[in-house]
């Protein structure tokens, strides 16, 4: 086999500890990425792993270290041939919102125009139980304190992390909040680092036998205009921030399968 190139269009992270390249014509081509202990529940869910690619062409893979549950590390691994990977702990000793409770991406990495990794991941406080939504980047080969973009407040729950750049090095991002059997809202936040706008939403569905707005997602057009995707009771929708407002909702299809758990994205 052969080792994951940067120039591979189609990579993805496999089981929390390899680069998969769905390409190779040999079979299946994977790369160690991580050296951490990493907790075997991490093989169930793979809303907590993600990678990105640098336009200078390095790769980067964040992944949840939980060998130490319910407490865990963010660590993220960088390379730029695809075999050898150096790894560096990001965050140390906090807690996630475990998957089992509020399903979908916990975590997701993007970088910059100048090749500079961005981190938004959601955690979750003690006294009292809060869930965050948290930004954390590596300008000046470093990474920084973290930054709490978003608190939801006590008895509600942080799910379906979905974030992105923009050409204009702008950030956008969405999350799922809920509290059992009410509403639950797609949020949208915007911003650069250490500025962040307020919570704004994007859809509202009350809960019904176990459908409610979920497993949102944002990309941006052309335009930079950012594009979420989400389903709800309806259907799966698609809805472009213009005007910055979110009153542009198109159903994408009406077939769609109510879930309990996702990957999200």
């Amino acid at each position: 086999g052969r080792c994951v190139t940067p120039h591979d269009n189609r990579v993805e992270l496999y089981d929390k500890i390899a680069v998969y390249d769905r390409r190779s014509d040999s079979g299946s081509a994977r790369t160690k990425v991580n050296t951490t202990l990493a907790y075997e529940r991490q093989a169930d869910n793979g809303g907590n792993i993600a990678l990105a690619k640098a336009p200078n062409g390095t790769l980067w893979a964040a992944y949840i270290d939980t060998d130490a549950w319910p407490n865990a590390d963010l660590h993220v691994a960088y390379s730029t041939d695809g075999c050898t990977w150096t790894e560096e702990a990001v965050v140390t000793n906090i807690r996630f919102a475990p998957q089992f409770v509020s399903p979908g991406r916990t975590i997701a990495i993007m970088v910059d125009s100048n090749s500079v990794p961005h981190i938004f991941y959601i955690s979750t406080v003690s006294s009292p139980t809060e869930d965050r939504l948290m930004y954390v980047n590596r300008v000046g080969g470093t990474w920084g304190t973290p930054q709490v973009v978003y608190t939801a407040g006590v008895g509600i729950n942080i799910s379906g992390l979905g974030a992105c750049i923009g050409s204009d090095n702008t950030f956008h991002a969405v999350i799922q909040i809920w509290a059992a059997n009410t509403t639950y809202s797609v949020l949208y936040f915007t911003g650069t680092t250490g500025s962040w706008s307020a919570a704004q939403t994007v859809n509202d569905t009350t809960y019904s036998a176990g459908m409610g707005v979920a497993y949102p997602d944002i990309t941006v057009n052309s335009a930079n205009l950012p594009v979420c995707v989400y389903k709800d009771a309806g259907g799966l929708k698609f809805n472009t921030r213009n005007g910055g407002t979110w009153a542009n909702e198109e159903t994408i299809t009406t077939n769609v399968t109510t879930a309990t758990t996702s990957d999200a994205g």
